[in-house]
Parts: structure tokens; C-alpha cells; sequence
């Protein structure tokens, strides 16, 4: 794979700030694997995996860094040493997967952006997840509760409220207390890198929160695997994903004042 093409999704983003505009998608390659890129740059870590399926899901490579900037810098050589070791060509994907967010506006329209042109490159469709999706995929078995209780994917927003979502429903942004409000009597389960504040905060309010024991992080591997289990001409039926921000980002003027300006998607 070469630099230029798995970067041009980049280069293409920082000019205008806006997606690339797919082609046409190709066929899968019949009577092959399908195979799938899945990147995940939302959080404060950049990760990708390579998987494919035949009678099963098989995870072929994956790269992970943690870092709370110079995600655009890191993706394109880390999916080239994934492609690398797994002997695979650019052209032998059939799909590219991808976390939308909510999470870091910059991480969020990277990855968006990177899968986004990666698949208008190879004509292959993209598959978006919501990264409350992608958290509710790695949720470990112990961390599942019953009717009087919620799994709840807690992300951190920067700010005094998080994005969140309960029983893989929708994200939303929301402060402790909103929260609290639709989960009524439920006791809560939390899974995501803003799990332990937002648990302290609930348990303040008088609900019965902890701190599930799945990793914090979203695992590249889960999000291949899901993106697969759905096949190609699935994700190829459904619109190019856009990042989802749930609001606009914060930003200091000249005179440096603080205002949220709104996100041209």
C-alpha cells in the first residue's frame, strides 16, 4: 500500500475539512474471503486491525497506540505495517470499517475521513459504528446485567457532562443527573474510558453504579469482526458514514474568548 493513497483521505480532510465524495462501489471479489480494515482514532489512542472471514472471523493484524494527539500523523503508517505483516494488499480489501464517534472531534474526522478515502480509493463500501456501539462489542460477559439493571458506555467529553449510551440505544450527551433520570430505580454498569468519574458521580446521586471490568478502550478486532458478521453488501446498501459529534466543539476566538461553533460535516 502505498503512502500516498492511504493518505490522501488525510490530505483531503485537512484542505477543506470536509468527507471525500465516493465512487461507485466495485463487486466483492467472488469466491474470496471478504476482508476488512477496521480503524478506530476517537479516543485518546489510534488503533486498526485486519480481519477476515470465511467460515469464521479471523484477525489476521492489528496495531494499537495510545496518544492524545497526532492521530493523522500515526494512521496511514500503522495501517501500512498491519497490511505489512499480513501480506495483504490495499486492492484485497472489501470493506473498511470505521468508529463515527461521539469522542474527539479531531480523532473522530480523522478516522472518518481516512476510511472515507481509503474506500472511494478501492470502491469498497465503509461500515460506521457508533463508538458506544463499538464499547458495547468488547463488553465482557461479567459486565452483562439483567432487567433490574443498565450497561451504560461512558465516554469522556472534556467537559462537565459525557457522551453516553444504555443498552446499545443511542448516544446522547449528558451530565450525572440526566442520566440518573432514565435510569430511575436501575442499578448501572459502566464501561468506557469515562466509567470511574461518572460512576463516583452517580453513586453521589444515590444509584447504584460500578465499574465494569471491560477494557476501557475499543478493540479494533470487535469492530472488524462486527462489520463482517454484517457482510459487504450490507454496509454497501447504507449511505457513507459521517462523524457524529452529538454538538459543536469548543473553540477560543482572538480575543480569547471560549464559544462552540458548529461542525460542518
Amino acid at each position: 500500500m502505498s503512502t500516498s493513497k492511504a493518505g490522501a483521505a488525510i490530505s483531503t480532510m485537512s484542505m477543506d475539512g470536509k468527507m471525500p465524495r465516493e465512487t461507485s462501489i466495485r463487486q466483492p471479489r467472488s469466491g474470496a474471503a471478504w476482508r476488512v480494515l477496521a480503524i478506530d482514532t476517537c479516543f485518546a489512542r489510534c488503533a486498526v486491525a485486519l480481519a477476515e472471514r470465511r467460515e469464521a472471523v479471523t484477525v489476521v493484524a492489528s496495531e494499537a497506540e495510545a496518544m492524545t494527539r497526532g492521530h493523522a500523523a500515526a494512521l496511514t503508517p500503522m495501517i501500512e505495517k498491519a497490511l505489512h505483516d499480513s501480506a495483504w494488499l490495499a486492492p484485497d480489501l472489501d470493506l473498511v470499517a470505521v468508529t463515527i464517534g461521539p469522542g474527539s472531534f479531531t480523532g473522530v474526522r480523522i478516522g472518518v475521513a481516512m476510511a472515507r478515502g481509503l474506500a472511494m480509493t478501492l470502491r469498497v463500501p465503509v461500515a460506521g459504528v457508533t463508538t458506544t456501539d463499538a464499547l458495547f462489542l468488547g463488553a465482557a460477559a461479567a459486565d452483562r446485567v439483567g432487567a433490574d439493571g443498565a450497561l451504560v458506555a461512558a465516554i469522556e467529553s472534556g467537559r462537565d457532562d459525557y457522551f453516553m449510551a444504555i443498552d446499545g440505544a443511542s448516544p446522547f450527551a449528558g451530565t450525572p443527573s440526566a442520566l440518573a433520570t432514565r435510569l430511575g430505580d436501575r442499578c448501572a454498569i459502566l464501561i468506557g474510558d469515562g466509567a470511574s468519574r461518572l460512576a463516583g458521580a452517580l453513586r453521589a446521586l444515590g444509584v447504584q453504579a460500578s465499574v465494569g471490568v471491560s477494557s476501557p478502550s475499543i478493540d479494533p478486532a470487535r469492530l472488524a469482526a462486527h462489520a463482517l458478521h454484517r457482510g459487504v453488501e450490507f454496509w454497501a446498501r447504507r449511505d457513507p458514514p459521517r462523524p457524529l459529534y452529538l454538538r459543536g466543539a469548543d473553540v477560543t476566538l482572538a480575543d480569547g474568548a471560549r464559544t462552540t461553533a458548529d461542525l460542518v460535516r
